[in-house]
């Protein structure tokens, strides 16, 4: 609907990491990703988090990896869903680090999370504010998270890079664009009120409380992160045979 609005600044759209996954997960999208949009800015960064089970014996991700050697195939993780970030994400890091874990694909978020906590799965890669505060609580545990850098809402957490996996950052931004042909006067100004909305301390605080990290980069920093972040995703897919439908 977006794609074919009016490229007058009255239609936005705000798009989660799907937008960069579904060129990799569908054949015949009804618009094309970069083509028929003009992007605005990332809104915010969520890093994804990687939760284990707390009974689960490893205490970091060098632990994990050697544990998924000496079982492989034993170790289960949960999913909102095929085609997701935390699919795509468990996939990268079976490609890093050679290592064959198990999928359970659930139909949404919640019940994935659930059966963490339960027990009957071992792990997930889930956004930070999906899992946070069952780790503040003692029911999940996180290893690490995908980010470049720390979250400022799990500053105790390491990186994935910084836990020895070299390439694995993995950002879900959630992106502001509008459509293909819109005029740059209208976007800057679009873009300014959004920066103007991220500098408020209560928007800052309370995406920072959650696991979002502010951004507000420029349209031109955030087509390149688009573009790249495509051609990752078709990339890891591929190579986890994942053919889209």
């Amino acid at each position: 609907m977006v794609a074919k609005s009016p490229p007058d600044g009255y239609t936005l759209l705000l798009v989660s990491a799907a937008h960069v996954i579904n060129p990799a997960m569908i054949k015949k999208l009804p618009y094309d990703s970069i083509r028929d949009f003009a992007p605005i800015s990332v809104v915010a960064d969520v890093p994804t988090a990687f939760a284990i089970h707390p009974t689960l014996p490893v205490k970091n991700v060098k632990e994990f990896i050697a544990l998924a050697k000496a079982r492989p195939g034993q170790l289960n993780y949960s999913t909102a869903g095929r085609g997701t970030v935390g699919h795509l994400s468990a996939e990268l890091l079976s490609s890093i680090a050679q290592i064959k874990m198990v999928h359970i694909a659930y139909k949404g978020t919640g019940q994935s999370i659930t059966d963490l906590i339960a027990g009957h799965v071992q792990l997930q890669f889930s956004s930070m504010p999906a899992v946070i505060n069952h780790a503040r609580a003692g029911r999940l545990r996180l290893l690490a998270q995908t980010g470049e850098k720390r979250s400022a809402a799990a500053k105790d957490v390491p990186t994935m890079l910084e836990s020895g996996v070299k390439g694995f950052v993995v950002s879900s931004g959630f992106g502001l664009l509008a459509p293909a042909g819109t005029p740059r006067p209208v976007i800057d100004r679009v873009h300014g009120a959004l920066l103007k909305a991220l500098a408020e301390p209560n928007v800052r605080n309370n995406l920072s409380g959650q696991g979002a990290d502010p951004v507000g980069n420029t349209p031109e920093a955030y087509d390149a992160f688009n573009k790249a972040e495509i051609a990752k995703w078709i990339k890891v897919a591929r190579g986890a045979g994942i053919d889209p439908e």
